[in-house]
């Protein structure tokens, strides 16, 4: 064998190299989206009240009967599958 030849170190070597590697990051995201009030607070109100209106005239059908029992002992009208809740 000629002396040009060199032993490069096998897998010991290799796994040397993966380690000593620099760890290179992906930067961190800046976001240029203004930030919108989509509501004020009277918007905010008024979307609550119509769900409450809803949960008290219309109510929530449940499909499970253990489900809809649940709800009677917190004070929820039950008929049926049908649960109203006040406000």
């Amino acid at each position: 064998m000629g002396s040009d030849l060199s032993r490069r170190g096998g897998r010991a070597a290799r796994r040397k190299l993966r380690l000593q590697a620099p760890i290179v990051m992906a930067p961190a995201l800046v976001r240029n989206v203004p930030l919108y009030e989509v509501l004020d607070a009277e918007g905010v109100e008024l979307i609550h009240d119509a769900s409450m209106a809803i949960l008290e005239d219309i109510g929530i059908d449940f499909r499970d009967d253990e489900a809809a029992a649940l709800c009677t002992p917190a004070g929820a009208d039950v008929d049926g599958h049908r649960v109203r809740i006040d406000r």
